[in-house]
């Protein structure tokens, strides 16, 4: 609901049914953080498998359409999905749980809307979804499943600010090749290297690999 149709909604909906739909909302936000760990991880697992084909979709797009920077961009945000993906595969079977994922086929368009879709859905996760799991893992006190999240949200952190960059700069990025490093361990993806250590899960430099 645009901005206008909401104005006219409350000033032509009766008062219960304006209070049915905030009800329903604050309902939905509270069941999403009544969701067990597991469940987060099962749900993080699927964005990250799903995020893993989305991207690799649209590096080929990007490519064909001579976008080539943003097709580097796009690998190397595809290969951090991977490495998040295997590390909560891994943090599921620890705690007994049989990893599930329900592939989604990638929606793929232009190279600027494909930036667009995948901000759009970077920014959901990174600031509604992945906090909700992390406060639930915190208070579970479970270590593991804490550091995924983590893991998650720092690599999406980075991931916002590049696409933002292609997508506002966008013709910036055609032709030639980018190298951008991403971090085996955490999936941390940056344009330049750290001196020592990664930020995000401090393991050496050397854990980084080139993705171009």
């Amino acid at each position: 609901m645009n901005t206008q149709s909401r104005r006219q909604f409350l000033k032509q909906a009766p008062v219960g049914a304006i209070i049915a739909v905030i009800a329903g909302r604050a309902l939905a936000a509270d069941a999403g953080k009544d969701k067990s760990t597991i469940e987060n991880l099962t749900a993080t697992l699927e964005a990250r498998a799903n995020g893993e084909a989305r991207y690799a979709a649209f590096a080929k797009k990007a490519d064909e359409e001579g976008y080539t920077q943003v097709g580097s961009l796009f690998r190397a945000s595809a290969k951090a999905e991977k490495i998040n993906r295997e590390d909560l595969e891994k943090v599921l079977k620890k705690l007994g749980a049989t990893p599930k994922v329900t592939a989604q086929a990638p929606e793929v368009k232009s190279t600027k809307d494909n930036l667009a879709a995948a901000l759009k859905l970077v920014n959901e996760e990174h600031d509604d979804k992945l906090p909700d799991a992390i406060s639930k893992a915190r208070s579970e006190k479970n270590k593991e499943a804490l550091r995924a999240f983590n893991y998650c949200k720092n690599s999406q952190t980075e991931q916002v600010t590049l696409f933002e960059d292609a997508g506002a700069n966008l013709e910036k990025w055609k032709g030639g090749t980018k190298v951008i490093y991403v971090c085996e361990v955490c999936g941390l993806t940056v344009l330049a290297l750290p001196d020592e250590k990664c930020p995000s899960c401090l393991e050496p430099i050397a854990k980084f690999v080139k993705v171009s």
